[in-house]
């Protein structure tokens, strides 16, 4: 990646794969460099566009690695992919070899998205699952890279998408934090790498905006969360939207397939404004400097929903897409002139 900065050498770019209907097969397209994307992003054409993206839709699930009723499940999986049509970015955790190929083979996705990998060769460490996001096809374009999470034991790393939206780089992320209730020492380290990345971001190309999306195997009440206040200032988008409602996303009260366990939030969409200071930013514009207000503005949480909540039988026994339920989001623009 010629143009990557040496601070963010640690990471692992990799291409996009789209259909190709005459080829009969996923091919690649390589990403760009973030460089390339900034001067594309400031570019008179780009700024020149009629067209301004006002929301953007967003779908995270843990589709877990288990193969009870795998291709039940699998199906399932893919019709709520079409049932929210409105998606732009899908972002799974604990994708197997065997759901890898049953999404490769989708007529709907074949059609609609790009994939950012195919093949597990790319899961760290030689885990047999792992992170994959599907974004909707487009004027596209991007940098897609995984930044390995070097505190951990269980091959997670970070999967970062970085595109232009409205004249500004916007960056996309995922990720499955270490499992099990005893690693939170582990979460700890990955969140201070996560942020500490994002920071990397807003400093050296001046990225405003991220997302981080996925299974964070912590809940609201845990230690990770009071962590995740000093890092930075993040908005929880179903706090955002229900701060009076609990939102489990495991919860063996409404899914057997948790049977046992403890209800709980771990699936979240958090919105990160990397920007830290917009307030200030808008008020000396409003007192008539010439800060550009347009790269001060927000996304802010509009939407959010649990997905695959019902349960549905074969041959008499109740089955979930999975053990967690999906959360399906949608975010919108403020400008500074709006709040």
């Amino acid at each position: 990646m010629g143009n990557s900065p040496t601070r963010l050498g640690g990471m692992s770019v990799l291409p996009y794969y789209v259909w190709n209907e005459s080829e009969n097969d996923w091919i690649t397209f390589e990403s760009m460099s973030i460089v390339d994307l900034k001067n594309d992003a400031s570019s008179k054409k780009e700024k020149g566009r009629k067209t301004h993206v006002k929301e953007i839709s967003i779908y995270t699930q843990n589709v877990w690695f288990n193969s009870l009723f795998k291709e039940e499940r699998s199906e399932r999986l893919m019709r709520n992919f079409q049932e929210n049509i409105h998606s732009d970015i899908f972002c799974l955790q604990e994708v197997t070899a065997s759901l890898l190929e049953y999404i490769k083979a989708d007529a709907y996705i074949r059609e609609n998205y790009v994939m950012t990998n195919v093949d597990t060769t790319v899961h760290p460490r030689n885990c047999w699952y792992g992170v994959l996001m599907l974004i909707r096809k487009g004027d596209f374009k991007g940098l897609q890279y995984r930044l390995p999470m070097v505190e951990s034991h269980q091959g997670r790393d970070l999967l970062v998408h970085v595109t232009r939206i409205n004249s500004q780089l916007v960056a996309f992320s995922t990720i499955h934090l270490e499992s099990c209730v005893e690693n939170s020492e582990y979460r700890l380290q990955q969140l201070r790498t996560i942020f500490q990345h994002f920071r990397e971001l807003r400093d050296d190309y001046g990225i405003h905006h991220a997302f981080l999306m996925g299974d964070m195997n912590f809940d609201p009440k845990d230690e990770e969360q009071k962590e995740l206040t000093k890092l930075f200032h993040t908005i929880d988008s179903w706090l955002y939207l229900h701060p009076s409602i609990p939102g489990y996303t495991e919860d063996p009260e409404r899914n057997i397939f948790r049977k046992g366990q403890q209800q709980r939030r771990y699936d979240r969409i958090f919105v990160v404004p990397l920007n830290e200071e917009v307030d200030k930013s808008c008020k000396k514009e409003k007192e008539g400097s010439s800060v550009d207000l347009s790269i001060h503005g927000k996304w802010l949480p509009l939407h959010i929903e649990m997905v695959g909540v019902e349960p549905w039988l074969i041959e008499g026994e109740r089955c979930w897409i999975s053990d967690h339920f999906g959360v399906s989001g949608r975010v919108g623009w403020k400008s500074a002139g709006d709040m």
